[in-house]
C-alpha cells in the first residue's frame, strides 16, 4: 500500500512539473518540425554505391560556408530491395543562400546551393529553419528533398 502512495505522489509531481510556466503556453504539447534534410541515392554502374560498399560514410566530406552545421548520415530505405541513401541534415539557422560541396572520396564533387528561411518568430515553433530552394550541380530542384545522382 505504501508503494502505491509513493507512485501516486511521484506521478503527481511529474505531472505538475511538466506544466508550462507563468504564460501557460503549453509549448511542451507541440511537436514542431525538425531541421530540413536532403536525401541522395548515388548510383554508379546501375548500383547504389553505399549499398554495394563502394563508399562508406567516412568517404563523405562537406565543405563550404556553414558546413559544420550539416550532418551527413546513411539511412536504409526498404522498398522492393533495401538500399542506402546519403542524408544531409541541414542545421543552418542563418537565413539566405548557402553554398556547400559534398566530396565523395575525392572521386566525385556535388555542388549544393541552398536557400534557407526561418518560420515566423513567436509562438511555440517560431524561428525554425526550412529550405525554400535546393540547387544541385546547377540544376534547381525547388523544395524536393530526395535526389538520385548518377555518377559517370
Amino acid at each position: 500500500m505504501i508503494l502505491k502512495k509513493v507512485v501516486v505522489v511521484v506521478l503527481t509531481f511529474l505531472l505538475f512539473s511538466s506544466c508550462g510556466g507563468d504564460d501557460d503556453s503549453n509549448c511542451h504539447l507541440v511537436d514542431c518540425a525538425g531541421f530540413p534534410a536532403l536525401g541522395f541515392e548515388i548510383i554508379l554502374n546501375d548500383e547504389n554505391v553505399f549499398t554495394k560498399g563502394d563508399y562508406t560514410l567516412q568517404d563523405v566530406s562537406i565543405e563550404g560556408d556553414q558546413s559544420d552545421k550539416v550532418q551527413p548520415f546513411l539511412a536504409p530505405i526498404y522498398s522492393v530491395n533495401k538500399f542506402n541513401i546519403l542524408v544531409l541534415e541541414i542545421k543552418i539557422t542563418d537565413e539566405g543562400s548557402h553554398e556547400l560541396t559534398v566530396n565523395l572520396a575525392d572521386d566525385f564533387l556535388m555542388d549544393i546551393n541552398l536557400n534557407v528561411a526561418l518560420s515566423p518568430s513567436g509562438g511555440c515553433c517560431g524561428g525554425i529553419p526550412y529550405l525554400t530552394q535546393a540547387e544541385i550541380n546547377g540544376e534547381e530542384y525547388g523544395s524536393n528533398p530526395f535526389f538520385t545522382i548518377t555518377l559517370d
